[in-house]
């Protein structure tokens, strides 16, 4: 190792955010990568508990803070890319700020992995366990059709030793149909009440063809996108058994869930305060590392009732006597089911939409077309669309049909977010809430505008807390 080098990443890290700039959380990383890779593996390898790679379309990042929560409660030092720079850069960053001291027989790594990123990153990190969450169609232009994903992710998985766990979504069948290429212990996850689902699937649903046969599943029960009880009726093949399975679920709406999760005679009741039916596979993806790690899940309802959203991913923010909910759209999957916990939400609600087209957004903003925003149809008060695409998200709207009839809601299109986001709090009333939904660089944008008027503290502060 070049001497000094780990003193100076984490001395350039520290100047960066001093400065203001965010990316200060990832250039540590960057530096590594750049001087020394190698670097990298020396400081994995220092993991007494192994690596947890977790990576997914959806939910990275909130199943990693419940996971991180969980092993924090189980005594374990958890060294993690708290910031969500799911990268390599950001994983090598997470390892360059831990101190030395810290890493040892009890710590362990937790790294949520950007798609693409994951089969570099089990190569040279060499988990011991990986936590495959789902696949959705998002940003084609840099991730190619969602099947050459799942080839990538299969032929990585074919390397794992024999001593390397998955812990893989059951209900996902291109993310359970990877299980046949692993050669150590799977853990399936997965939903078993049907009244949380749907008896059709929705049609942005991207995946619904065995990948055996090419025959189309047939479904009992579909819970969002291509996730449900399925079952090919030619060859057989169909949904796993499930290992970790929540048996009920009771929605809240924006307020969460009450869920029952049941996993080796263990039963866990609790409330979790985040919303829809994405977060409740996000704690099954979380309950099945544990498992998949041999720690107990008894006992894990006070440490659930605790959780709070991550950043963008429907946190409250107070301004004065006026909030703010953000709530990350980022593909048509997951933007529908932002939309279904919205939906149920009571009263007209006040929206503004950022739609970007940034290379971590995807360049190709037609999936808007596939979102299901008629859901809010007669739900709306007013709405402001934003970003470089305000256009773009201004006609989808109109097709929606929210703005018919003679109490139809005003629509306004500000493409500059400073401006939108503060003509909409202007418009709001004392005590009534403004809901944001952006794609990803316009949510960090928004977070940094939110900043810069005292309206909260930067994101990087709140994700390494």
């Amino acid at each position: 190792m070049k001497p000094g080098l780990l003193q100076f990443a984490r001395l350039a890290g520290r100047a960066a955010r001093r400065a203001g700039v965010g990316g200060g959380t990832s250039l540590p990383g960057l530096i590594v990568e750049r001087s020394e890779p190698a670097l990298i593996q020396r400081l994995a390898a220092g993991l007494g508990q192994g690596v947890v790679l977790v990576s997914g379309t959806n939910g990275k990042t909130t199943t990693c803070r419940i996971l991180a929560d969980l092993l924090t409660a189980a005594g374990l030092h958890v060294v993690h890319n708290r910031t969500g720079s799911n990268l390599m850069r950001g994983i090598a960053a997470a390892l360059v700020n831990t101190p030395q001291g810290e890493l040892g027989p009890n710590a362990i790594g937790l790294f949520e992995v950007d798609e693409a990123t994951l089969p570099e990153a089990v190569a040279r990190l060499s988990p011991r366990l990986v936590v495959l969450l789902n696949l959705f169609r998002d940003q084609l232009d840099r991730y190619g059709e969602v099947d050459a994903i799942v080839g990538r992710w299969r032929a990585i998985i074919a390397t794992l030793p024999v001593q390397s766990s998955l812990a893989l979504n059951a209900d996902d069948p291109m993310v359970a149909g990877l299980g046949s290429a692993a050669s150590g212990t799977t853990v399936y996850f997965g939903v078993n009440d049907p009244s949380a689902g749907q008896p059709e699937l929705e049609h942005a649903a991207d995946f619904v063809e065995c990948l055996a046969c090419g025959t189309p599943y047939d479904y009992t029960v579909t819970y969002f996108g291509h996730l449900g009880h399925y079952r090919c009726p030619t060859c057989g093949w169909q949904r796993p058994p499930l290992d970790v399975e929540c048996t009920t679920v009771r929605s809240s709406g924006l307020a969460g869930s009450q869920v029952t999760v049941q996993a080796d005679g263990a039963t866990v009741e609790a409330g979790i305060p985040l919303p829809g039916l994405y977060n409740v596979y996000n704690l099954l993806g979380a309950l099945a590392a544990l498992r998949a790690l041999q720690l107990p899940l008894g006992g894990l309802a006070g440490t659930l009732h605790t959780l709070q959203p991550v950043f963008g991913r429907a946190d409250r923010v107070q301004v004065g006597d006026k909030a703010i909910v953000t709530l990350l759209t980022k593909n048509p999957v997951g933007a529908n089911q932002v939309l279904r916990a919205l939906a149920a939400e009571p009263g007209q609600k006040a929206l503004l939409l950022a739609l970007n087209d940034g290379v971590a957004d995807g360049q190709d903003v037609s999936w808007i077309w596939d979102v299901d925003y008629e859901l809010l149809r007669g739900q709306i008060a007013r709405v402001i669309t934003s970003g470089r695409r305000a256009a773009d998200m201004a006609l989808r709207l109109k097709h929606a049909h929210w703005f018919e009839g003679d109490e139809a809601p005003s629509l306004e299109a500000l493409p500059d977010l400073q401006h939108a986001l503060q003509t909409s709090l202007y418009q709001l009333l004392p005590g009534q809430t403004l809901y944001v939904l952006p794609t990803y660089t316009a949510m960090l944008y928004l977070r940094d505008i939110m900043t810069r008027l005292d309206m909260t503290r930067p994101y990087w502060q709140e994700a390494l807390r």
